[in-house]
């Protein structure tokens, strides 16, 4: 019986990152489950970076001339042969199935060059291994937020929010549609597994049982007490009340603990501000491209009955008052820091004169004999 392979593709910010901790976690007992009903599952540490396998999707990325949001990734390995390489351990593993989980697979249909590496990768494999892809999708607008919010936590020097989703996000941020188009094209309808991404998905184990069902491992029952569950402390999102303050500071190189000052001081500015109901102009392409995504996707008997739950979950922009005081906020920090670095240079040029005056009258310093 051929074996399967399952490429967990994310999306970005639906509990990736626990489902990889949980995973490497339970490393040892997801394939004892092999013995016990030949649904063990190898998630392999071989090619595991951080609990996630990236690098197989990243050498791809670098390949296709992808430069933004690698990390430092240097390709000393060739995608090719990357590949090769899991796939050989696919043969030897001992359970039916191998599954690999990184979210960067995600970025797949943003990059057409590296669609065509990646197709060239898999065309030799296509008939040997039973492709399975599983993939959360959230409402866009909550997306849309919760990727801006990391960006900010990575340090990216990401402008406002409207600004970032219509210059800066790859559009498989609120193209569903574009976002699966490689993965159904390449491996159909059917192989491709979309399951919504909820509140409630984060409570209780619910993510962990969701995720398994998918797998064919019971996660309750004798199972129950096997699972080593993460906590609730994993990959937290930046507060939202301070998210606009910690992007600005962070462009303009301010210290961290000159921002903790600053914060009192604009925490009542934003807590004052009262956004109109009014959707900023420059985001309406975005809001009819998402739409135009999940229109596309209710064709599809996998993903409609999702498609028509976020039907009304558009992305939601930034009015143009709020937006005129981010700068606002942006423009004073920026004059903050460049008198401050004049005051220093200033004051240490000063310093030198002083000290060169006291030195050519003989003065004594303090502390000298």
């Amino acid at each position: 019986m051929a074996k399967t392979i399952y490429i967990h593709i994310g999306h970005y910010k639906t509990g990736t990152t626990a489902l990889q901790v949980f995973m490497n976690s339970n490393r040892d007992t997801l394939r004892e489950l092999g013995t016990l009903w030949r649904k063990g599952v190898d998630y392999p540490e071989q090619f595991c970076d951080l609990a996630k396998h990236t690098k197989l999707a990243f050498s791809i990325y670098r390949e296709a001339g992808v430069s933004t949001l690698l990390y430092g990734f240097q390709n000393e390995v060739p995608a090719k042969t990357r590949w090769a390489e899991f796939f050989e351990y696919v043969r030897n593993s001992k359970c039916p199935s191998v599954l690999i989980s990184s979210e960067e697979f995600m970025r797949m249909g943003a990059n057409p060059a590296a669609c065509d590496i990646f197709k060239d990768i898999i065309a030799p494999v296509r008939n040997e291994f039973n492709f399975k892809i599983i993939a959360y999708l959230r409402r866009p607008d909550a997306h849309l937020r919760s990727w801006y919010n990391q960006l900010v936590k990575l340090k990216q020097p990401v402008p406002d929010f409207n600004s970032t989703v219509c210059d800066l996000m790859e559009p498989i941020h609120y193209d569903y549609s574009l976002a699966l188009k490689p993965w159904i094209e390449l491996f159909g309808e059917k192989s491709v597994v979309v399951r919504p991404y909820t509140e409630a998905l984060r409570e209780n184990g619910e993510l962990f049982r969701d995720f398994l069902g998918i797998l064919g491992i019971p996660f309750d029952g004798k199972n129950a007490s096997r699972w080593d569950v993460p906590g609730n402390g994993i990959n937290l999102r930046l507060e939202d009340r301070f998210l606009e303050l910690t992007r600005v500071a962070q462009n303009v190189g301010m210290k961290p603990e000159r921002v903790e000052l600053m914060r009192e001081r604009f925490a009542k500015q934003l807590d004052a501000h009262q956004p109109r109901e009014d959707r900023a102009t420059g985001f309406d392409q975005v809001v009819e491209t998402a739409r135009g995504g999940l229109e596309a996707l209710k064709t599809n008997p996998q993903t409609a009955g999702l498609a028509t739950l976020y039907a009304d979950h558009l992305p939601d922009g930034d009015t143009a008052d709020r937006a005129e005081m981010l700068s606002l906020v942006q423009m004073l920090l920026q004059e903050n820091t460049v008198l401050r670095n004049r005051l220093n240079a200033t004051s240490l040029e000063l310093k030198n004169r002083l000290s060169a005056i006291e030195d050519h009258l003989g003065i004594s310093k303090p502390g000298s004999q």
